[in-house]
């Protein structure tokens, strides 16, 4: 059934079985999966069933670390979550983590998941078919068009092509509002804000209060809570809950919060192709197929290359471009150029850099300006490398409340993104590895090394936010247990990419899904028994 939180009377108790908090990804599938328990399903939304832009007034926050966007940008307030945010043509960008991002490795401080990677096998499974993403496969041979080109015939063993499979568009969870509108046991309530977790002994919730833009205020009482609202807002909702603690709910180890992580985007070099046909050959790599068989293929190191290199996980994408946009000089005339228009630099960019860049430069300043401006293009066909990197975790990484308020009077987050050298290290790992094997390979060379242009290029975050209420097997380590479970409040689960340990360089929504099928099944034997 579908409510509207704002016919709720002021000072009225709602109650249910089971109260989860958020209906994105994570919160629709576990809504899905208790169905059929019979239990009374409360599921909160802060937004309506379709996107309202006054309601991004309440993802409002700071950023004082390595620069991030807006956090407004990377968070949407509507049924279907921040799903609603995918670009329509790639929409979801899917496949499972690898086997060493569950792994608890020495040279990786705080890695480790407290549950093995065939846990969450057959959930995968599960998770392909909730996000429609067609035929499971994820080897390269898994190619949804075969004719788009050649997997890459690459020497040694270090490096191997691996594939990403999209979803059929960004409609996949907003369409699962009319099975749950129709359910006698899920009831999904729109515009509701929770604001607190009120607990008198700090280790079970009695309530929530919740609170509308429209004079709404009332309260929710679950015999069990899921938090599903998001790697900031999980975080942000326990640290305000103050009732009990000032710390906030479940973090008298300082643990909520902490350990914030992103996939890293890096623009990290070329490779200048031996065969200047190489770029015709790359269609693989290149996003191809119809839905629901769209893919696009990466280049990955083997577990063994990244052990014996002591870096993180990688996945390096293929782009053929002119050799003109590939120059420092010509991404410093784009600064400059936004910075112009906008009145302003890039958050992640140094204006002051390119200019002096532009400076040291400039005949070829002028020559691509005036290329630029007469839509001509020169040079020879090179190909771009981009990596979308793992972040090692990192507890001065966090997620904290700022001293301002949204307009519910409710603390806005604080975000301090920090990067660690093994981060760093890691960029650079990959992209060495990757040169000798392309070199090995005869397919070309590899130039412009991270580090080594100027400036050099930023790094930036993928909005996938991951980490802030990690799971582990004790309350040392973690927030939350094996199953979700907060360690110190008995009746409070925690789902979404927040409870990652580790997120490797895969997308995490297939992974959320999976933990989130998984936890309902849990939860499902819970109400049973």
């Amino acid at each position: 059934m579908l409510t509207d939180a704002r016919s709720q009377a002021i000072g009225s108790v709602v109650e249910a079985d089971i109260c989860v908090v958020g209906a994105g990804p994570a919160g629709i599938t576990i809504a899905r999966g208790l169905a059929s328990t019979g239990a009374h399903v409360l599921v909160l939304e802060s937004g309506g069933t379709t996107f309202e832009k006054d309601l991004m007034k309440l993802t409002e926050g700071e950023s004082v670390g390595h620069p991030y966007p807006p956090l407004f940008e990377s968070r949407a307030r509507v049924f279907g979550g921040t799903s609603q945010f995918w670009p329509e043509d790639r929409a979801m960008r899917a496949r499972p983590l690898d086997p060493i991002d569950f792994a608890d490795r020495s040279d990786i401080p705080y890695s480790g998941w407290p549950i093995d990677a065939t846990e969450l096998d057959r959930f995968y499974k599960q998770a392909q078919e909730i996000g429609q993403l067609g035929a499971w496969g994820y080897s390269a041979e898994d190619s949804a068009d075969p004719d788009s080109g050649p997997v890459l015939d690459i020497a040694g063993e270090d490096v191997h092509t691996a594939m990403f499979r999209f979803a059929p568009g960004i409609e996949v969870f907003p369409g699962y509002l009319d099975e749950l509108r129709a359910s006698d046991t899920v009831e999904v309530m729109h515009h509701a804000n929770v604001v607190e977790l009120v607990s008198g002994t700090g280790d079970h919730v009695d309530h929530l209060e919740v609170v509308g833009l429209w004079n709404t205020a009332f309260q929710v009482r679950a015999l069990i809570v899921v938090l599903a609202a998001g790697g900031i807002e999980n975080a942000r909702l326990l640290l305000a809950s103050r009732g009990s603690d000032p710390a906030g709910l479940g973090n008298s180890n300082d643990l909520v919060g902490r350990f914030f992580m992103e996939h890293l985007h890096v623009q990290s070099g070329l490779l200048l192709p031996r065969d200047p046909a190489l770029a015709d050959w790359l269609g693989r790599y290149e996003i191809h197929g119809q839905a629901p068989e769209r893919t696009v293929a990466v280049l990955v190191a083997s577990e063994a290359a990244l052990r014996r290199e002591g870096i993180l996980n990688n996945a390096v994408y293929l782009k053929p471009i002119v050799s003109d946009s590939a120059s420092s000089t010509y991404r410093s005339l784009e600064v400059v150029a936004k910075s112009i228009l906008q009145r302003s630099a890039p958050d992640d960019e140094n204006l002051g850099d390119h200019l002096r860049n532009l400076a040291r430069h400039p005949v070829d300043a002028a020559r691509i300006g005036m290329r630029r401006l007469t839509k001509r293009s020169y040079g020879s066909t090179v190909v771009q490398l981009t990596i979308q990197g793992q972040q090692a975790p990192n507890p001065a990484s966090r997620v904290t409340l700022s001293g301002y308020e949204d307009p519910l009077g409710f603390p806005k987050a604080r975000l301090d993104w920090q990067l660690s050298d093994i981060d760093l290290k890691s960029i650079r790992g990959i992209q060495e590895i990757l040169r000798d094997s392309l070199a090995a390979s005869g397919l070309g060379r590899v130039e412009d090394l991270y580090g080594d242009s100027a400036p050099p290029p930023p790094i930036r975050g993928h909005w996938h936010h991951m980490g802030t209420t990690r799971m582990s097997t004790d309350s040392e380590a973690g927030v939350v247990d094996p199953n979700g479970r907060m360690h110190q409040v008995d009746n409070v689960y925690v789902a979404g990419s927040s409870v990652f340990p580790t997120g490797g360089y895969v997308n995490p929504t297939l992974t959320v899904i999976a933990m989130a099928a998984r936890l309902a099944e849990h939860l499902s034997e819970t109400v049973a028994g």
